[in-house]
């Protein structure tokens, strides 16, 4: 999973209907399957995992904190997320940062000034600071 090409997903499926139309792209050739490993699977799927369970919570706290409205779909299942770790909070900023420089025109243009290894850092720096797993003893 790690070395994946375009075109290549995960599938999982939860019910009886979405396995049988699974199997029926199968049988007509329109999807191929290969079996993963659950580490495999959980393994490319962390990053994601942590932005849309643990990061949402820190980043709900920082747009309360800089006075916006969060979304209510969002803070009714609040209990159902992950309990953000204490890196999350910058994670939080930098996806806020990328919000506003991606509406404000004048931001967007400078972006192109910036050489193009201090981004590659940039985001380097924000997938260790999404993914970090606190160790346990």
């Amino acid at each position: 999973v790690k070395n994946d090409t375009v075109g290549t997903s995960i599938v999982v499926t939860k019910t009886g209907e979405g396995q049988e139309l699974i199997e029926k792209a199968v049988a007509k050739n329109q999807i191929q399957l290969f079996p993963l490993e659950l580490a495999e699977v959980i393994g490319s799927q962390s990053a994601p995992v942590l932005f849309k369970k643990r990061n949402i919570v820190a980043r709900m706290k920082v747009l309360a904190f800089v006075g916006k409205k969060i979304p209510k779909n969002l803070r009714e299942n609040e209990n159902h997320l992950l309990k953000p770790t204490l890196l999350d909070y910058p994670a939080a900023i930098i996806v806020y940062t990328n919000r506003l420089i991606s509406k404000n025109r004048m931001l967007k243009k400078i972006l192109k000034y910036i050489p193009f290894i201090v981004l590659v850092f940039y985001r380097i720096i924000f997938k260790q600071l999404l993914v970090y797993k606190k160790k346990t003893d």
